[in-house]
């Protein structure tokens, strides 16, 4: 069903009354215009026009003819004048002031029954009737048009507005009775009509006279008073007993006619002298208003030379210019500006622009806003002096830009910075980055509080400020950690200055609130080449360096020099820490499996260790270690190893009955995984999904990660082994191992860290600490393993110590998982000849010892 409209939301200008006030106003707007400007007009042109038109001189003679010629003729020319007076001033009210006298002078000629002449000429006795007509219908139009262009404003102030607009009406009918009715009946319709707004007309100036007090309506009053005197000469003229006129009437006449003039030409001139009052007060409150405003104000010629200024300009500008110098733009905002100003004003017309100007000794500058506008052949426009609100934005800008505690840049600082440097390396200048740790500053809040770790920082932060030059900003990172940035700066030169910065910090300590605090720093230098480098790419590539230095002892130091492979090594972690930054996803992520055999029955059971590997855009493998670091910078380490190991376990669950000849399956957890609760929950809550196959898991722990949390460690070892989860300690002997400390950790295998087995051949302290590792372990009833094992020396000395099992490249690389379902036991995997007949060598001598 369709609503029906609501009639309340209609608008005025949709309903019937709404429709007919507009139709009513124009109607009124163009009886206006034709009164106003169409019937001065028909009548100027018809009055000169006959001139030219008519060729039939009258006969006629007599002073009263004379007298009507010398009227005529002197009323011509004061119309001429007026017409030219009108053009030359723009205005209207001249041109209908000139034909409301040609229509004053038809309507003397009228009552002295003199009409059928005009200028010397006869008028044609057929035309005659319609002229009479005519001339009564359009001198009442004029004289209501004059009326009401004299005292519009007054008369629409007031609320007889709609009298205003009767008058005009009636004028509108006389008209149509002169054009359609005959001479006998429009008689009584013209007296009617004209008597009506001769009413109208008196009462209105009556309404002005009293209330406004305005002797030019009691002028006009006065002008009509006589055109009514006139008027009764025409009316005795149309009885058909109407006597004849004499030279005295006709003067009579004449002068009342010119006398009426005269009176309306005072009321224009009064009129005119009372608009030039109203215009010069304007001027001068103009004036008033230009002085006193307290924006600047001024016009400039096309030459720059100042033609006025109000006293805001002057006070703003001239204050700070001496008087030599206030003649011109130039002289005051220096040539460049005025060449930009007069540039754009020709291309623009209208100009916005900002502006400095320095003080007369130069100490402090000033801003102004400038608006201009192009009048002619002069230049306009105003002058506010923005200096306060500039100040402001740039309070507010370096607010947003340096860090509010060491006034050092801040990250959006150092960004934008680092942007403009990036964009400088294209035209051939070079670009260092110098990350600064402050390493004391942890150790400052925590013996002494937050506030003299500030005031360490402030103080910092103005000695290495003190010693690099204005363009090598600094900019805080985070608490403790600064970059310095080195544009157009070449690496040699900003590794001098690097040095000189460590060595001021370190060499000389910071003295607040009568304390001495030691400075403990290092820092990483690198060099940028590529423009197109994310900004927080480069920061991260300086940040490395910066840990390498902290990692390096020896070196305080570290610089990067840039080169084809370490950028593209560079990218590839970048690349990593943009797409785990994002969440961890495991696409490109795929596991190998590397075999590990036991020395105790190499042919027996197989056992394998899983390993994490990781495409990259380009197909390659990226370095495992690579991966790892990424996840732990990026803090998804727990969802990785999360991953790994639910994507191992249902491997083996898939593939149980393929694999009855697997014995364990390793899976490392990163420490950072070990210390995130939500981890462990997930952890277990995944291995309760895999209840049957989990004596068959290994989860290696490395060694170090173990003993930081030792009590945690034991707990979480002991939960694993209640679900028949195996647990090894991996890379044990690494970092700062006490063998103490393995009686308080039960897990079921030790792996002992590669850097003792790769070269343990060629050092009998690695063959010592190894011999000592399997011994311990042998009596502590764990098994041992040795990582890294790469050649068949190697491999013999291992077996000769008794170590319980090996891996590494010399039994069998890293493989798919689907390899490992092919294979049944070692030897379908070790590629190595003299490997291989080792471990026949010593599955033979086993199987021998097995049978005695």
């Amino acid at each position: 069903m369709q609503a029906r409209p609501n009639t309340s939301d209609l608008t005025a200008s949709n309903s019937p009354t709404g429709l007919l006030g507009s139709v009513g106003r124009f109607i009124v707007r163009l009886i206006r215009i034709f009164s106003v400007y169409a019937v001065p007009g028909v009548v100027l042109l018809t009055a000169f026009g006959s001139l030219l038109l008519w060729h039939s001189p009258s006969a006629a003679e007599g002073a009263n003819l004379h007298t009507l010629y010398m009227l005529e003729g002197a009323m011509l020319a004061l119309a001429l004048i007026l017409i030219l007076f009108a053009f030359i001033s723009r205005r209207w009210l001249y041109v209908l002031f000139g034909a409301w006298l040609i229509g004053n002078l038809r309507v003397t000629a009228l009552s002295l029954g003199w009409d059928m002449y005009w200028a010397g000429f006869v008028i044609p006795p057929d035309l005659l009737p319609l002229s009479r007509q005519l001339t009564s219908a359009v001198y009442y139009v004029l004289s209501w048009a004059l009326f009401d262009e004299l005292f519009t404003k007054d008369l629409t102030a007031t609320k007889y507005r709609r009298l205003r607009q009767v008058g005009l009406g009636l004028g509108m009918l006389m008209l149509a009775a002169a054009v359609s009715l005959p001479y006998e009946r429009y008689v009584p319709v013209m007296w009617l009509l004209a008597m009506a707004g001769m009413g109208i007309v008196l009462f209105l100036v009556t309404r002005l006279v009293t209330r406004r007090n305005y002797s030019a309506g009691l002028l006009l009053a006065a002008g009509l008073g006589l055109v009514i005197l006139v008027a009764t000469g025409v009316f005795s003229l149309f009885a058909p007993d109407a006597g004849g006129s004499s030279l005295s009437v006709s003067g009579v006449h004449a002068v009342a006619a010119l006398l009426s003039g005269a009176l309306v030409a005072v009321v224009i001139a009064q009129h005119g002298r009372s608009e030039r009052r109203q215009r010069l007060s304007v001027q001068a409150e103009l004036q008033r208003v230009y002085d006193v405003t307290p924006i600047g104000l001024f016009s400039l010629n096309l030459e720059g030379l100042f033609t006025r200024t109000n006293n805001a300009f002057r006070n703003m500008l001239w204050a700070h210019v001496p008087p030599s110098e206030q003649t011109d733009w130039a002289n005051c905002f220096g040539a460049a500006s005025w060449q930009e100003l007069s540039q754009r004003i020709q291309a623009e017309s209208d100009v916005e622009m900002e502006i400095e100007q320095a003080s007369a000794d130069h100490a402090a500058r000033r801003s102004f806003l400038v608006r201009a506008a192009l009048r002619g052949d002069f230049i306009e426009g105003s002058l506010q002096d923005i200096t306060e609100r500039t100040d402001t934005i740039e309070k507010l800008r370096m607010l947003a830009n340096h860090d509010p505690l060491t006034n050092t840049l801040n990250r959006r600082g150092i960004q934008e910075h680092l942007e403009t440097a990036l964009a400088a390396l294209d035209r051939g200048e070079p670009l260092a980055l110098a990350y600064l740790d402050l390493g004391s500053l942890k150790i400052v809040n925590e013996l002494y509080g937050y506030t003299m770790g500030d005031d360490m920082l402030k103080e910092v932060c103005d000695r290495a400020a003190q010693l690099l030059a204005p363009h090598h900003p600094i900019g805080r990172l985070s608490g403790a950690e600064f970059l310095l940035l080195f544009p157009n700066t070449s690496l040699e030169e900003a590794r001098r200055l690097s040095n000189k910065v460590l060595r001021e910090l370190q060499g000389m300590p910071c003295k607040i609130g009568g304390r001495t605090l030691q400075l403990r720093a290092c820092m990483g230098l690198v060099e940028i080449v590529d423009p197109q480098i994310d900004p927080q790419d480069a920061i991260l590539f300086a940040g490395r360096a910066c840990r390498a230095a902290k990692d390096n002892s020896a070196n305080d130091l570290v610089v990067y020099e840039s080169s084809a492979s370490m950028l593209q090594e560079q990218s590839r972690e970048l690349r990593l820490l943009r797409d785990f930054s994002r969440g961890f996803s495991p696409e490109r992520m795929f596991l190998l499996m590397q075999p590990v055999m036991s020395m105790k029955d190499p042919m027996g059971p197989l056992s394998v260790e899983v390993l994490l590997r990781m495409r990259d855009v380009d197909d390659s493998v990226i370095p495992s270690g690579k991966v790892i670091a990424a996840a732990e910078e990026s803090g998804i380490m727990p969802s990785l190893d999360h991953w790994v190991i639910s994507t191992a376990l249902q491997w083996l669950e898939d593939n149980q009955l393929h694999l009855p000849h697997l014995r364990t399956l390793a899976v490392n957890v990163n420490g950072m995984s070990l210390n995130d609760p939500h981890f462990i929950g997930n952890l277990f809550d995944t291995l309760e999904r895999h209840t049957a196959i989990l004596p068959k898991l290994c989860i290696e722990i490395t060694e170090s990660v173990a003993l930081r949390h030792i009590a945690n460690t034991r707990q979480f070892i002991l939960r694993l082994q209640q679900w028949g989860v195996k647990v090894a300690l991996d890379d044990f002997g690494a970092g700062y191992t006490s063998f103490s400390y393995l009686k308080q950790l039960p897990a079921n295998a030790v792996k002992i860290d590669g850097a003792f087995i790769q070269n343990m051949t060629h050092h009998a302290a690695d063959v010592a600490i190894v011999e000592a590792i399997v011994a311990l372990a042998r009596n502590m009833g764990m098994e041992t393993i040795a990582e890294w094992v790469e050649d068949t020396d190697t491999l013999n000395a291992l077996a000769h110590i008794g170590v319980d099992a090996v891996q590494g490249y010399i039994v069998a690389a890293p493989m798919a998982p689907e390899r490992i379902i092919r294979g049944s036991n070692i030897a379908d995997f070790i590629k190595d000849e003299a490997a291989r007949a080792l471990v026949t060598k010593a599955f033979g001598k086993r199987k021998a010892a097995a049978t005695i």
